[in-house]
This record gives C-alpha cells, structure tokens and sequence, in this order.
C-alpha cells in the first residue's frame, strides 16, 4: 500500500500523463532518478506548430506535488539542493521542475461512469542558469502563476524545445 507521499508522487504522473497525452506525446517514467529526472515528455516527428528543423523532442521533468493552496504569486516552494543544483545544469534535452499543488483536505479524484477527474494547480519552471545557492539541504524557488502548465503550455514548451530554443531561468 502506498504512503501518503507515494500518492501523491502517482497523482503527478496522472497529470503530466493526461496533459502529454492530449497532444499525443509519450511520457517515460525514469526507473532510477539519479539524475533529478522522474519523466520525459516525448513527441515523434515533427511537432505542429515547430519550425520542423528538430524532430522528436524531448523534455525531461523533476516531479514534485504538495497539498497545499495557491494563495501567493510566486508561489515559494522548497525542493533538496541535489534537485536545484541538477535542474541548474546545461544539458542537451531541457529540464523543467514541475510542481503540483493538489486542494487541502477535499478530494485530489473524482470518479464517475463517464469520466475521471483530477483535481490541483500545476506550475512549471526552468531553473537552467539560475544561481547558485550556499545552502546545504533545501532551496526555495519561486513559481509565478502565470507559468501554469496546462495542456496549450504543454505544446508551447514542446514547440520551443523542437525549435531548440533556451528553457532558461526566467526571475519573478
């Protein structure tokens, strides 16, 4: 039986699952995250909408979820140094945190015969070319609203990482 945490952990893959879904991209779950990727959002050939130059983009996700409420904008969130300082890297398939905000005390499903519905707020960022932190165990970001991941951002972000364009850092 899973902990509370390991639901919430399955919750976001749910999510970022319908999302990449929807725009018919696969999404790889990593089986050992040594390297602060849970998942990869893959597309096959040509993205619509790209300037066609790369085919089959990638990007790869750190996955966190919390039960909390979205009052503030940005939204501070706490995530280890490990992640931070992975997520800071120039690599060559972009990274983007990706951070769940399921409701308070209410129910995060909703089940009935026509459909399954899944409740939270969910917010992506690029830390690449952000600066480093001294701290030892956590580092808190800042998540402004206006970077929701939805379904139309989940194609925006797959259009910029076919035309090869930067995921970096953008501050609040």
């Amino acid at each position: 039986m899973l902990t509370p945490n390991g639901v919430k952990q399955e919750i976001s893959y749910l999510y970022l699952h319908a999302l990449a879904t929807r725009w018919g991209y696969s999404l790889e779950r990593s089986s050992v995250d040594m390297d602060s990727v849970d998942a990869t959002i893959c597309a096959r050939g040509k993205v619509v909408g790209s300037k066609g130059n790369i085919l089959s983009p990638k990007i790869d996700v750190q996955l966190k979820t919390t039960e909390r409420e979205c009052l503030d904008d940005p939204l501070a969130f706490s995530i280890p140094k490990k992640n931070y300082d992975d997520l800071r890297k120039n690599t060559m398939v972009p990274r983007i945190l990706v951070v769940l905000f399921l409701p308070v005390e209410t129910e995060w499903f909703n089940f009935d015969v026509e459909k399954i519905s899944i409740y939270g707020k969910c917010y992506w960022m690029s830390l690449k070319g952000i600066d480093e932190r001294p701290n030892r165990s956590d580092v808190t970001i800042h998540l402004p609203q206006s970077q929701r991941l939805t379904d139309v951002t989940m194609q925006q972000l797959m259009i910029t990482a076919a035309n090869r364009e930067e995921f970096a850092y953008v501050s609040c």
